[in-house]
């Protein structure tokens, strides 16, 4: 699909968050059906760069709520006093987290005429979660997860396909795939439009994917490209790896059946041993 220029619009106040449990999830896959749209822009992967931003953006609201006295005594009283710790009111902190957010992915999505904007990443958990959805009320997240062994034999390919990736990436992968899916499951209540996906829901049915997919975000089945689920492009680079390489060893099933991960995943509906099983 060829991409259109269109007329530079208005970037949304219904942005569209992918929160993916981490790598191999599935999660290119539904940025290329959403970006398949013709209003929408889903960036990608950023290094989770978000996740220092709100940790500071949220040191500076505490701070701000601390030191709230000074900025008063200062409009009061004036400048002989000793003001160190001043700083603007809470809601010109939020805007000011609102126009970067918004400047680094909402406006260059509208200046391609994409009005619906957004990103997924593989690093955000609960917290990245609150701070969006306190700057964007509006906004709409997707939690996208996979059974974790699928993502380990995945990774595994990585690891033997002479990829930038070793173990060790692989397994402080699959922690983040069990802090982000244990945190964004304690979310679900508190955050109404959040949608849950499991990757193989999405790929075993892809027209009722569409479907409930549409439904979630307001839109027709018909405004996205179901052609996406036939051409495969997995990101699995360097030589072939045959399929037996790929097995889990007795070590990695072990890995995998460690109770935070396997009861995390008992939780998403993955079977008990799924997480260990070859």
């Amino acid at each position: 699909m060829q991409l259109c220029m269109n007329p530079p619009t208005t970037p949304c106040d219904e942005p569209l968050f992918i929160l993916a449990s981490a790598q191999r999830c599935g999660s290119t896959l539904l940025q290329r059906l959403l970006n398949s749209r013709a209003d929408t822009l889903i960036w990608g992967e950023h290094q989770g760069v978000l996740n220092g931003f709100a940790s500071l953006h949220k040191d500076l609201m505490a701070w701000e709520s601390r030191f709230a006295g000074n900025r008063k005594e200062f409009l009061m009283t004036g400048c002989d006093l000793f003001l160190p710790n001043m700083v603007p009111e809470d809601h010109e902190l939020r805007s000011a987290a609102i126009a970067y957010v918004l400047n680094l992915f909402g406006v260059p999505a509208a200046r391609l005429g994409k009005s619906r904007w957004g990103f997924k990443e593989v690093r955000y958990g609960a917290d990245v979660l609150v701070f969006l959805k306190g700057l964007f009320p509006k906004a709409r997240f997707i939690h996208l997860t996979r059974d974790p062994a699928a993502c380990f034999r995945s990774m595994k390919h990585w690891e033997l396909g002479e990829d930038d990736w070793d173990r060790a990436q692989t397994e402080r992968s699959m922690w983040d795939w069990q802090r982000i899916n244990c945190g964004l499951l304690e979310m679900r209540e508190y955050i109404p439009r959040m949608m849950f996906v499991r990757f193989e829901d999405m790929v075993g049915d892809p027209a009722a994917f569409i479907e409930r997919l549409a439904g979630f975000l307001g839109a027709s089945p018909e405004e996205f490209d179901a052609g996406v689920f036939e051409r495969r492009l997995d990101g699995n680079f360097g030589k072939p790896v045959a399929d037996g390489r790929l097995d889990l060893t007795a070590d990695e099933a072990a890995f995998l059946a460690d109770p935070a991960i396997a009861g995390v995943a008992e939780q998403l509906g993955y079977p008990p041993g799924a997480a260990g099983r070859a």
